[in-house]
This record gives structure tokens, sequence and C-alpha cells, in this order.
């Protein structure tokens, strides 16, 4: 892909992916165009490299959003992807995070937890934002086991648009 005047970063979590736009505009950015690449990573276009350039050299301005970034030179980049999964089947008793996030990271690293509270109306399943590096569809069955009895647990990924 032809970009000129691009640099590629990983943003540091999913918040700040969300909030890219804004955070860019905050610091005087406002002209720069964001690509969204896949997982956290994304390609920032400028319209010349000179401002281009003067980004990159900030690195304590950019290090608040991203772990790294770098000039785009069409390079192979690690290859992740954002899943939202539904996880079903589990008894309310156990709606807990950290079992939600154990049960959500056999499938990848967690980016965004469970949200349980009164506001939820439905709690026949919660869903999990799962950073992962493989492409099949998330479609699994997890065990869990609470006071000797064993409970099978549906992880489905959702169909994103």
């Amino acid at each position: 892909m032809g970009v000129g005047c691009g640099l590629v970063g990983r943003v540091s979590d999913l918040k700040k992916l969300a909030k890219l736009r804004v955070w860019l505009h905050l610091i005087g950015q406002s002209k720069v165009g964001i690509r969204y690449i896949g997982g956290l990573w994304v390609l920032l276009v400028f319209d010349s490299s000179v401002c281009m350039d003067e980004f990159l050299r900030a690195r304590e301005v950019w290090k608040v959003c991203f772990n790294s970034l770098e000039k785009w030179e069409a390079q192979l980049l690690p290859k992740e992807r954002l899943a939202w999964v539904k996880i079903l089947g589990l008894p309310l008793c156990l709606y807990d995070r950290g079992i939600l996030d154990d049960i959500g990271g056999k499938f990848g690293a967690v980016v965004q937890s469970a949200e349980i509270d009164e506001s939820v109306a439905d709690l026949s399943y919660v869903l999990l934002g799962i950073l992962c590096d493989h492409e099949g569809r998330i479609n699994d069955t997890v065990t869990v086991k609470w006071k000797e009895v064993i409970f099978f647990v549906l992880v489905e990924e959702e169909m994103g648009d």
C-alpha cells in the first residue's frame, strides 16, 4: 500500500485506540489521518514528511498513547486482531471479573473486561474484548469447576460488521 508519509504504531490499550482521534486533536494534530490495521495497530498518515518526522521525534508526546511507532515502509507487522466474545452458561454466582478474564484469557489477552453492574438487563451472557493472534472465529467450550461441580461454558465470538 502506497503511503508516502505514514507512521505505523501499536497503541498501548483499547481505550487509547478508541480515543485516538480526540487525543491527536488535543495535541494539535487534527490533520493526521488514522487508518486502522488490526488488533491495536494503526497507520498515521501525514500531509508531509516534515510533519511526520517532527511527530516521530516527539517521543515524549506519542509515548502517552503508543508502545511503538516507526516509519511505514511496507514492513510486516505482527498478526493480531480484536475479537469480542460472549461467555454463556456460567452460573450467575460465578460472575466475577477474575473468573471471566481467566476464561477469556484462554483465547488471547483480555483487553476489555466484562462490564457487570446494575444497569445490565441481560445476565445470560457477558461480553469480553480479546486480543488474539489467530484468524479462526472463536467458538469453543471451557470447563469451569466450582464446589466439585463442573460447568460447561460456551465462548462464542460475536460476528462484527
